[in-house]
């Protein structure tokens, strides 16, 4: 059976998601989030600090609420600003142009389109200019994607033609490379202005109310059930013909994943609702419990291996399991290309996703609205990004539970076969 399934994912999965993880544009979008991460990573705790749990504590601090978001405001309410500008950089860098050029092109041209600033009439009568923010967060993010890739492609179409502004020589390289930009920056203007504002004239919208228009329905398919279960699987069944599928998968679905977590943020500061379940940290420490596959109970019971090489395994795979790395189980038990535990591989991550997307749906726990470390052990993750529902811990729990008796039967097998294995190799040593 496996052979089957092996061949039907390296003849018609690989070669359809392989090339898009290497992808050029892919890889930039990859790098750009990651590179944003620790920004929203550190800005998210700080909608927590300014809206604890706790009422009290939120009388307490009521007065110094808009100090306290003000890093929030900065981080994740300009998500897109860091997004643009990483992504442009790696695009630039392979590329072999300047990635700071690139990068600061890149965000001049987002700007332009996104936050244009505009003259507002003050309360004393006096007149201000005002920034608009309404597309730097979350609702700008298909934007500065788009925007950064168009950027840095114009950037080396008109570097490769030639068209740019050489300094003589003896001028520092960092000057030269500054200078070098200024035409494109010319012809971005040309481009991306008047086109905003005839979209705007002509729609009422600017260009990234049009795209996020455009991308809403996307959005919210990916924050469903079924996307929880097919994303997993797809993963997955990556994973077991060696290709890093979390790579690929979360590259496509991050773009998503981000605008959702940070309207539940909203919503959490607003005193309302939130809605959105399958959001980034959901990936993490409600699926990916200890590593792709879910396998942290599985690192658990290869402790108690009757084979010396799967108690091995355990022993050095344990630690790193609980921070959710799984490398050496995948390759070391291994669980890639390995027909008895190709099942439990696969599709338990999916079970258990859907199992606590449904907890989600019923009301047991808090949906999430940080972004912890995706290091994180998956209970102490799931507390925080829920902003510290305990019952997030106990979901993790039982979740960890049931992919433990998932894997337990095919362990118990392959254990067994191992064992065998190594007892004959044995015998034969002996003779």
């Amino acid at each position: 059976m496996l052979g089957k399934v092996t061949s039907f994912v390296e003849k018609w999965v690989v070669p359809i998601f392989e090339p898009i993880g290497r992808e050029r544009h892919m890889v930039a979008v990859r790098d750009g989030f990651v590179g944003a991460m620790p920004f929203f990573i550190v800005g998210s705790f700080f909608i927590l600090f300014a809206n604890p749990p706790v009422q009290s504590w939120a009388d307490a601090i009521a007065p110094y609420k808009d100090l306290i978001m003000t890093p929030f405001r900065m981080t994740m309410g300009i998500m897109s600003i860091y997004v643009c500008f990483a992504l442009a950089y790696s695009l630039s860098k392979s590329y072999d142009l300047n990635p700071l050029s690139g990068g600061l092109v890149a965000i001049m041209t987002f700007l332009l389109v996104a936050a244009p600033i505009t003259r507002v009439d003050l309360a004393n009568g006096a007149q201000g200019l005002f920034v608009p923010t309404d597309y730097l967060g979350s609702a700008g993010l298909f934007t500065a994607m788009l925007v950064g890739i168009v950027a840095v492609e114009i950037f080396r179409s008109m570097v490769k033609r030639g068209a740019t502004i050489k300094m003589p020589e003896g001028v520092p390289p960092v000057i030269a490379a500054a200078f070098e930009s200024l035409p494109t920056i010319a012809v971005l203007i040309i481009i991306f202005y008047p086109l905003n504002l005839a979209i705007k004239y002509a729609t009422g919208q600017p260009i990234p109310g049009i795209i996020m228009k455009l991308f809403e329905p996307l959005v919210a398919v990916s924050d469903s059930i079924g996307a929880v279960f097919l994303s997993s699987t797809l993963a997955q069944l990556l994973w077991s013909v060696g290709i890093h599928g979390g790579s690929i998968v979360l590259g496509i679905l991050k773009p998503f994943m981000m605008p959702l977590i940070d309207q539940n943020a909203a919503a959490w500061a607003a005193g309302e609702p939130m809605k959105h379940i399958f959001v980034y940290p959901f990936y993490s420490f409600y699926l990916s419990i200890g590593g792709c596959g879910a396998t942290l109970g599985l690192a658990i019971m290869l402790l108690r291996a009757k084979s010396a090489h799967l108690r091995n395994i355990g022993k050095v795979a344990l630690i790193p399991a609980i921070f959710n790395i799984n490398e050496p189980l995948i390759f070391g038990v291994p669980l890639m290309l390995n027909p008895v535990m190709f099942i439990p591989f696969v599709f338990a991550q999916g079970i258990i996703g859907v199992l606590a997307y449904i907890a989600h749906l019923l009301g047991w726990v808090r949906p999430m609205f940080i972004i912890p470390p995706w290091t994180a052990p998956a209970p102490v993750g799931a507390f925080l990004a829920t902003g510290g529902d305990w019952r997030s811990i106990i979901l993790v729990i039982v979740l960890t539970v049931i992919a433990t008796l998932i894997y337990w039967p095919f362990l118990k097998v392959y254990d067994k076969q191992m064992f065998e294995q190594e007892q004959k190799a044995a015998q034969k040593d002996a003779q």
